[in-house]
């Protein structure tokens, strides 16, 4: 190489180190701007998330606000949907980190202002909602606000601004009543009233306080659209942010257990169908509403339903009171109504509409959908921090107010341990006594009895196989009851728990794997077992009945145990539980293993709750399966990790099919329920090996808004 060469060989490369070394220079320094830019966001985040009341402090700074209890402040801002949340609040954000918070809550049926403001406030469903009790009339229902209990056990002062039902009120003494109107005064102005009233001095200052704000109804009515919400949204959290502000520089945010709820969710009107303009209702009756009441007043109401079975089910639902799904525990409100209308996806329904212009938002009456799930947030000295619990329904919040304001139990719709998880020193309850049912009566003779087509070769098969099948070393649930008529009986992997004496309820619980959801049997042969029956049941059809197996597969040899058939109508037959054992034996194959509890109930005044009468013909039918999310224990009967825990229920009422003709999965859907609704109706409780009690708690409060 000459040394012209050298030298251009020796340049080229002198050029290229620079322009390494000065690369690497402008990327340290854009590396350092880019940290510096990222660490200023983030203190400007902190910052925001630190303002002066957000340091997570549960210092009280004043003794008298200690005794009898923490001050109870409840704030219902009302139209406040979950799916808002998709826009950041940081006030919100903040009671979030520093309590507890929910990934949404249910509101009850109805989609009503008053009814759910009511069950916040009470823990009941809108069937149980009474008018105040009289006191010369036992027999009225009993409606008691946590006002009311409040002012009756302590004799305490209450305040209470804005809240329907408030001008029931009637004390011995001066309260602090700002009575509801049509819309509530301006958020700002209620909770400076709030700050007045917790600053006065004791005897004065109220103990429990409750707020019903209707801002985000007010604004949103006349326009939806993404930048007025957003405007309203930012309002809200400004005015929250001033309110803890002024508390924490009165030195008395320690001192306080504040609550922040919503009434119920709201949707985007999508479009308005007069119902006057597609069906001819005669005579009858309509009251307008989100659910809109149809009364007989003498027309046929069958001939109204057929009319109704021409509209678009996307659109509206009819129901009677029988057909109306348990778990909307609304059908024991309205004695008088023959038809329920529920309009769907949005649609905002009428009755001779006239020409008014259709409404920004419109009330969704069916809690599955998520425009009508609502909030709860909840922050003091009494509160847990950084906890994010399951969905639940809003009825569940009268007993967290009872434990935060120290009262003793009144009785309502919610569950007593709903608040142990909430708090950090739960008040000890005693719960309902309840009994495990025990094994019925039994003989050690294991022979097979004929209850119609088993020949003596079948019989004697049937006893062989019963003799060496598989038998659970436990029991794949545990049922309990706080009667004492029921009993069980095992055969192999089932379990039947029965009624004895005048309670002819029965269920079933069997379990479905990949090696027993074939194909059995192809005989009719119905049979008890000797062990426990000394003859046979006597099942009488009606005309347009069937008899069937409560078994999810009626092939199964052990389907055929006389005890569990059941007449059935055979339009539900149809249009139900055809289509409910076939999604169970689905999903049976699907995950492997599912356990599966069947049963009747009697329910015939449609309160959700089993009649102490259980004769005749069923109301309705349950079903319960279970399943593990991960992988099962060894012997297979339940979850190696509890908390992978899934339930999914049905209830069904025994109606002449479908009125509203629905996919399966629709209908399935439709008539969903909590496990604590199947324990209701069916008058049994049903808990789970190895289940941790608040996890078993979960899964029976569990609202369903998909299926598996």
């Amino acid at each position: 190489m000459s040394r012209k060469t050298l030298m251009i060989v020796l340049g080229t490369l002198v050029i290229v180190v620079v322009l390494l070394v000065a690369a690497v220079v402008i990327l340290i320094i854009l590396a350092s701007r880019i940290s510096s830019a990222a660490s200023n966001q983030l203190h400007e985040e902190d910052t925001a998330d630190q303002s002066i009341w957000a340091n997570c402090s549960r210092i009280c700074g004043k003794s008298d606000y200690e005794i009898p209890h923490y001050p109870l402040v409840i704030i219902s801002l009302n139209g406040f949907a979950r799916s808002l949340l998709a826009r950041d609040l940081p006030s919100l954000r903040k009671i979030a980190r520093c309590g507890v918070t929910s990934e949404s809550v249910y509101p009850c049926f109805g989609a009503e202002n008053y009814t759910n403001s009511m069950a916040i406030v009470t823990g009941l469903f809108p069937e149980s909602q009474g008018s105040y009790q009289s006191k010369n009339d036992s027999s009225v229902p009993l409606m008691e606000p946590i006002w009311v209990t409040y002012q009756k056990q302590t004799g305490g002062r209450v305040a209470v601004h804005s809240w329907p039902g408030a001008p029931h009120l009637d004390y011995g003494h001066p309260d602090y009543i700002v009575p509801p109107t049509d819309y509530s005064h301006p958020l700002q102005d209620q909770l400076d009233q709030v700050v007045k009233w917790l600053d006065m001095p004791l005897p004065n200052r109220p103990g429990v306080i409750l707020v019903s704000n209707d801002d985000l109804i007010r604004a949103l009515g006349r326009d939806a659209s993404d930048s007025a919400v957003a405007n309203a949204l930012n309002r809200l959290d400004h005015n929250l942010d001033l309110f803890f502000t002024q508390l924490h520089l009165a030195d008395i945010l320690g001192c306080l257990n504040i609550v922040i709820v919503s009434d119920q969710g709201f949707a985007k009107t999508s479009n308005r169908f007069d119902l006057s303009e597609n069906v001819n209702l005669g005579n009858a009756r309509v009251e307008n509403g989100p659910v809109m009441k149809i009364f007989g007043n003498g027309s046929d109401v069958e001939e109204i339903i057929r009319q109704f079975s021409t509209v678009d089910k996307d659109i509206l639902r009819v129901f009677t009171r029988l057909s109306a799904p348990t778990r909307w525990h609304y059908s024991g409100s309205s004695e008088a109504v023959d038809l329920l209308v529920v309009g769907q996806n949005g649609n905002e329904l009428c009755w001779k509409c006239n020409g008014e212009a259709m409404k920004a938002l419109t009330a969704i009456s069916e809690y599955q959908d998520q425009h009508m799930q609502t909030i709860f947030y909840a922050l003091g000295p009494s509160i847990r921090s950084a906890l994010t619990l399951p969905p639940f329904q809003n009825i569940e919040l009268m007993n967290l107010w009872i434990e935060l304001l120290k009262l003793e139990y009144v009785p309502n719709n919610g569950t007593i341990a709903f608040a142990k998880q909430i708090l950090w020193k739960p008040q000890p309850r005693l719960e309902r006594r309840k009994f495990g049912i025990r094994e019925c009566p039994f003989t050690n003779e294991e022979s097979v009895i004929d209850c119609g087509g088993c020949s003596v070769l079948r019989r004697v098969r049937l006893r062989n196989w019963m003799l060496t099948c598989t038998q659970p070393n436990r029991h794949l649930v545990l049922p309990s009851s706080s009667s004492t008529s029921f009993c069980y009986q095992k055969f192999c992997e089932k379990l039947i728990i029965t009624g004895t004496n005048e309670d002819e309820s029965v269920a079933l619980v069997e379990i479905f794997h990949q090696n027993n959801t074939v194909t059995s049997s192809q005989f009719e042969c119905r049979f008890v077992s000797s062990r426990y029956d000394a003859e046979c049941p006597t099942v009488t059809a009606s005309e347009g009945q069937e008899v069937r197996t409560l078994s999810a597969n009626p092939r199964k040899v052990l389907a055929r145990i006389a005890t569990i058939q059941v007449p059935w109508d055979v339009a539900f037959i149809k249009d139900v539980l055809d289509p409910l054992n076939a999604y169970t034996l689905s999903k049976s194959k699907e995950f492997g293993r599912v356990i599966c509890i069947t049963g009747t109930a009697f329910d015939r005044n449609l309160d959700g709750i089993a009649d102490a009468n259980k004769t005749g013909s069923p109301s309705h039918l349950y079903r319960v399966l279970i399943r593990c999310s991960s992988s099962w224990s060894l012997n297979g009967f339940n979850c190696r990790n509890p908390f992978r825990t899934e339930v999914l229920a049905f209830i069904f009422p025994h109606t002449k099919g479908d009125a509203n003709s629905l996919a399966s999965e629709k209908l399935l859907l439709q008539y969903t329920a909590r496990l604590k609704d199947v324990e209701l109706i069916a008058g049994i409780e049903f808990d789970l090996p190895m289940v941790p009690a608040m996890y078993m708690m979960h899964l029976k409060l569990n609202v369903v808004t998909q299926l598996w």
